[in-house]
């Protein structure tokens, strides 16, 4: 089949990003594994019209799990957002009482 090697190649490389997690679980690693999942899928869904439906339901899994993936970036992210104001208020009451 013509996609293939790129398919072959978004595997490898989903593959990759789920062993570095599983040795370091920072933010950055989750999320590059997310982009590499969301590449799967995107080669799963032009093949999807013709697989089983035993075979659909990986590909709505991996739909799932980018989703899932995704949800915990944006946790991260929200709770830098707020770890960095409160730092900010802190040392604004600081500079008040100070």
């Amino acid at each position: 089949m013509i996609i293939d090697p790129g398919l072959n190649e978004s595997y490898w490389r989903g593959q990759v990003a789920y062993r570095l997690v599983r040795r370091a679980p920072t933010p950055e690693n989750f999320h590059d594994w997310r982009k590499r999942v969301k590449s799967l899928w995107c080669y799963f869904c032009l093949l999807y019209p013709a697989w089983s439906a035993l075979t659909r339901q990986l590909c709505d899994d991996l739909e799932l799990l980018g989703e899932q993936l995704g949800e915990d970036h944006d946790l991260f992210l929200l709770q830098e957002f707020v770890t960095e104001y409160e730092a900010k208020e802190k040392r604004q009451v600081e500079a008040l009482n100070g």
